[in-house]
């Protein structure tokens, strides 16, 4: 319904204008001074306002005489203060989203196992470890005493992965999920479920960090519903990663 008022004061020229009418009606040339523009320029920003309602205009001999219309800007400043309410309400909304969007950026949800280990190897080769399904069987276990008989990769963004380990007396662990992310040899990142706990999917994210011939694993696994779980699993990855640091240094 303000279009137009909105319209003719989006030029800082003509927000000039208007205040300094609002002291009171002026001469065009007491309200234009010192703009430093031509007058065919000045003359189209009073048409602007003029039409807009804005701005009156009366004519006395050779003196033109300008004033502000008080009801055109004040139909203006309703609508806004109406928009602003509306908008006040928004801006909650998104705010409290971005609030526990940035919540959820900064705290991963569930428990968290982060571990950090350096190998004696290069990244190329450390990366293929976790890659490579032959690489995998030598040392994806708890301990020396373990077998790891199936490991399956197909190492694309989508692809499954999937690895069961053995322990001494057959008993089998069985656990895997799909690559949400490939970039050899610096990162990797898969969802990860386990075979009796399929209901709680989890999130694996590698980063490789080579450096003089060595390479820094960083490990964050998220996702962990409970503190047990977390204890659980941060004891495997360690045992898991004492395997790989035997089958690297030979």
């Amino acid at each position: 319904m303000a279009n137009d008022p909105f319209k003719a004061l989006a030029h800082p020229l003509r927000r000039d204008i208007v205040e300094r009418l609002s002291g009171g009606p002026a001469t065009v040339a007491e309200v234009t001074q010192g703009f430093g523009v031509s007058k065919p320029t000045i003359s189209r920003h009073l048409r602007m306002l003029e039409e807009a309602g804005v701005v009156s205009r009366v004519v006395v001999g050779r003196n033109h005489r300008l004033a502000l219309e008080p009801r055109r800007l004040a139909d203006a400043a309703d609508w806004i203060e109406t928009q602003r309410t509306r908008w006040e309400r928004l801006f909650d909304v998104v705010g409290d989203y971005l609030e526990e969007r940035g919540r959820e950026m900064i705290e991963p949800p569930g428990y968290v196992v982060r571990i950090e280990r350096t190998f004696d190897a290069p990244a190329e080769d450390v990366f293929d470890a976790w890659t490579s399904p032959e690489v995998l069987r030598r040392w994806f276990h708890s301990g020396p005493d373990w077998s790891t008989p199936t490991a399956e990769v197909d190492l694309r963004v989508g692809g499954k992965i999937r690895v069961a380990m053995l322990e001494p007396d057959g008993t089998e662990h069985a656990m895997g999920g799909e690559f949400t992310l490939i970039d050899r040899p610096r990162r990797l990142a898969m969802t990860w479920t386990f075979d009796d706990w399929p209901e709680q999917q989890q999130l694996v994210e590698l980063e490789f960090t080579e450096r003089d011939g060595r390479t820094t694993v960083v490990l964050i696994n998220t996702g962990i519903d409970t503190e047990q779980h977390r204890g659980e699993q941060d004891e495997g990855w360690h045992d898991c990663l004492d395997q790989l640091e035997h089958l690297l240094q030979r």
